[in-house]
């Protein structure tokens, strides 16, 4: 049973660190690029 939430939680938070990375590059690259000139 632990094994199978423990797999599942992976399972979900691959994708969603995936989407949170590039989101977090997209903001950064949206918000800071005027400020720092990337």
């Amino acid at each position: 049973m632990v094994g199978t939430i423990a797999a599942v939680l992976m399972f979900i938070s691959l994708p969603m660190m995936l989407i949170a990375g590039i989101l977090g590059v997209f903001f950064t690259k949206t918000y800071d690029g005027p400020k720092t000139g990337r």
